[in-house]
């Protein structure tokens, strides 16, 4: 594993690293599924949020936003508070915790 440089962005005043680069990925230890919004369950639409975070060198998640949602518009809310209740093990570079940006894919399919 080589020496990284540094982060490799800067959001909120604190510099974070692609999930890509770092020594050891975040991985999450904690999650919630999101809930089927009523409206959705009722079309029976189903669909994908796929949502970027910071995990924090606490393990977590900050800055969660909408990067792609099918369809627009149903399942992005649920997708980010859903992504606002995980937990991770950090992301580390030299050992250390680090900010890491990593997306999530939230997949909302009705059950057969």
């Amino acid at each position: 594993m080589g020496k990284i440089a540094g982060p490799s962005h800067m959001i909120g005043g604190m510099g974070v690293y692609d999930a890509a680069v770092v020594d050891i990925p975040p991985k999450i230890i904690n999650r919630e599924l999101p809930q089927y919004p009523p409206s959705a369950r009722r079309l029976r639409l189903e669909g994908t949020v796929l949502v970027s975070m910071i995990i924090d060198s606490q393990g977590k998640p900050t800055h969660c936003a909408i990067r792609k949602a099918e369809p627009k518009g149903v399942f992005e809310e649920s997708a980010l508070a859903a992504a606002n209740s995980y937990r991770f093990v950090p992301g580390k570079v030299g050992g250390q915790s680090v900010a890491t940006l990593v997306l999530v894919p939230f997949h909302f399919k009705m059950a057969n």
